[in-house]
């Protein structure tokens, strides 16, 4: 030590005294951690414990509100909670299964229908939890089908099956065919009835879809009534009421049609007010759009 300058002696001092420190620290260290005071998630989790059950009771009495006020839905056989904020539930028919979906604050988010491993199929569910009923079968019927479907692996077909099945494919790129007009055309191509039939089931295409692009199109080239439309569609092989429920809820002015269609007979041939009337409404027009589309010609 006397070798050592006091400079020297002053930093070893103070090493000392941080060593010192240090080990005091570390043993306190030592003595609280087993008591939790350094565990967060620990002392996170008592609270979340103590409101989880009266979470839970709110959350079941939400489900069961969303069933009685949709009794078509069927009566409730149990409640299982899956995940914090994803309830199953299953009915007494075990028809259907049912996942109800909340927010982290517990408030209700989305119904749908569940069937485990294939479909969670969203529904659409007013304010005051209501469901439209038609709504409601539409989906377990024609929707939720159509994507098991899809999700059904296909089997390759022979060289044929796949030509025709690319030649639908492209068709469907530029043009709406029902699955009977579409067929038709493959087989005017040349393909077999088989061919035809296997590229229809497999091309994926949504009729509804080709319903409603379909309807658009005759639209833009010629008028048409309600009727007169559901009944060309039918007849290029459209599902007849997929075409009534489209034009149903689409919002097309038939006063304007009718019109429309009384200046276009006007334009090849002659009419009282009365025939013309009489025509419209023999191309499916009601009385009261035929008779508004005979006043707009002026006669």
């Amino acid at each position: 030590m006397n070798n050592l300058t006091p400079e020297q002696e002053e930093r070893i001092k103070k090493n000392k005294k941080n060593l010192k420190t240090f080990g005091i620290i570390f043993v306190l260290f030592l003595f609280l951690f087993p008591f939790g005071l350094f565990n967060k998630d620990k002392q996170s989790e008592t609270p979340k414990t103590k409101t989880q059950p009266v979470q839970t009771a709110k959350q079941e009495e939400v489900i069961k509100e969303i069933f009685n006020k949709n009794a078509f839905l069927g009566k409730i056989s149990k409640i299982e909670k899956v995940k914090d904020l994803i309830y199953t539930v299953t009915t007494v028919e075990n028809k259907n299964q049912f996942n109800v979906l909340f927010d982290e604050a517990g408030n209700f988010k989305e119904f749908r229908v569940y069937i485990p491993d294939v479909v969670d199929f969203p529904l659409n569910i007013s304010e005051n939890k209501i469901i439209d009923e038609s709504y409601f079968t539409n989906a377990i019927n024609v929707e939720i089908p159509k994507i098991i479907e899809a999700s059904k692996p296909r089997e390759q077909g022979t060289v044929s099956q796949e030509n025709a099945l690319n030649s639908a494919i492209n068709y469907l790129q530029t043009m709406a065919f029902s699955p009977t007009s579409l067929a038709k055309q493959l087989m005017y191509e040349g393909y077999s009835k088989e061919d035809a039939e296997f590229a229809v089931q497999n091309c994926g295409a949504d009729w509804t879809e080709q319903t409603a692009k379909s309807a658009s199109n005759y639209l833009q080239t010629m008028p048409f009534s309600k009727t007169g439309l559901i009944k060309q569609l039918s007849h290029e092989g459209f599902d007849k009421n997929v075409a009534k429920q489209l034009l149903d809820a689409a919002d097309i002015d038939w006063n304007n049609q009718a019109a429309l269609s009384a200046n276009s007979y006007l334009e090849t041939m002659s009419f009282s007010k009365k025939g013309l009337i009489q025509q419209l409404m023999h191309d499916g027009y009601t009385k009261e759009e035929a008779t508004f589309g005979a006043n707009q010609t002026g006669l």
